[in-house]
């Protein structure tokens, strides 16, 4: 006699069923993703001058610059039009000449 498996389904859904059949609204903000954002702008606002020169030492300068460019975009929202996207070229060349005064270009 052949046995025969049964599946329990411990949530009570049939697979590929949701309790929330419109999913989650466009635009809505994973709660971790916001959170660890702002930890990350905390830290490098209250502890920017140590964090500067924790990156300053760091010998290599395309390694510097990756780690504050990396940075920035967790904090920085991505822009939504080529105006914006200037704007953010812009920026991101202010602010490496403002971290590295001393570097050729």
């Amino acid at each position: 006699m052949e046995t025969e498996k049964k599946t329990v389904n411990k949530g009570g859904l049939k697979k590929g069923q949701t309790n929330n059949p419109k999913g989650k609204p466009k635009g809505t903000k994973n709660k971790l993703t916001v959170d660890v954002k702002q930890k990350i702008a905390d830290y490098i606002g209250e502890g920017f001058d140590d964090f500067k020169k924790t990156v300053s030492a760091i010998t290599n300068k395309t390694d510097q610059a990756r780690i504050y460019i990396e940075l920035c975009k967790m904090i920085i929202p991505k822009p939504v039009d080529p105006i914006a996207k200037k704007e953010e070229d812009k920026f991101h060349t202010e602010f490496m000449k403002r971290l590295f005064p001393n570097r050729d270009e």
